[in-house]
């Protein structure tokens, strides 16, 4: 059986404190001061760490960040890839993605083919993610060679999120992109959210930069969110206030469902 003890811890925090929030560390965006800056994150209360991107970097400088972050914190490391060189072999598990509005069928299929085998022999935990990108000017929409969707147009991601679930996918991640400047409308995000199976995991990132941005998203029924920029650009001890929003958004969201009709 394939070993999936990353993605269960996932969902049992999911259905303990209604969310998870994951730390994205882009290594082409580390310096010497890591395992400070990594420090100052495990003890913001974040639940664990994405390592990858949307440019290209070597196993080795994934490798190494991830060993930074491991020296420090306990927390699952889990890979982001931006392609085949963001595997490593000693994090704990990587999002399985696939770009689902990708114009490519390399970001479709072609390079999780090449990336595969790998994947199976050193062991590492695979958590298969249907992978949507909003917009058209950032990084990885470029890179990722996307058909655009504008982040109110929850009809076209809708579709290609139900498709995605209807084809066995664990989670979908929408995805706004880094360094934008508003997350995703909650409009959107609930509309997909109440169109999925519930257990479907639902991630959700991309301008996210306020507490208040992380409880609308959270309410709106992200499972899964995801900061990286805000910690670049404000810091480690912006996370405090970004993962009191999710709490947030989540004591709201667990209120509503419990309300009777």
């Amino acid at each position: 059986m394939r070993d999936s003890k990353i993605e269960e811890y996932i969902r049992k925090t999911v259905s303990e404190k209604g969310f998870f929030h994951f730390t994205l560390v882009d290594p082409e965006k580390t310096d010497a001061s890591l395992s400070r800056t990594i420090k100052e994150m495990d003890q913001s209360e974040t639940d664990g760490f994405l390592v990858g991107g949307s440019t290209g970097f070597y196993p080795p400088e994934v490798e190494k960040v991830v060993s930074s972050i491991k020296e420090v914190s306990s927390k699952p490391v889990v890979l982001f890839p931006g392609g085949v060189f963001g595997v490593a072999r000693n994090a704990d598990a990587i999002l399985f993605l696939s770009l689902l509005n990708s114009l490519s069928t390399y970001f479709l299929i072609g390079a999780q083919a090449q990336a595969a085998g790998l994947i199976k022999r050193i062991g590492l935990e695979a958590i298969p993610v249907g992978y949507i990108v909003f917009g058209k000017s950032s990084m990885v929409s470029v890179m990722g060679m996307t058909q655009e969707i504008e982040p109110a147009n929850y009809k076209a991601a809708t579709a290609y999120a139900l498709a995605a679930s209807l084809m066995g996918m664990h989670a979908i991640y929408l995805e706004g992109g880094s360094g934008v400047l508003a997350p995703i409308p909650p409009s959107t995000i609930s509309r997909i959210r109440s169109a999925l199976p519930r257990d479907v995991l639902l991630i959700v990132g991309g301008g996210i930069r306020k507490g208040e941005d992380a409880k609308a998203v959270v309410y709106s029924g992200a499972d899964v969110v995801v900061t990286g920029t805000v910690v670049e650009e404000r810091g480690a001890s912006s996370l405090k206030e970004i993962v009191e929003g999710c709490k947030e958004g989540a004591k709201l969201k667990a209120a509503r469902n419990d309300e009777p009709g």
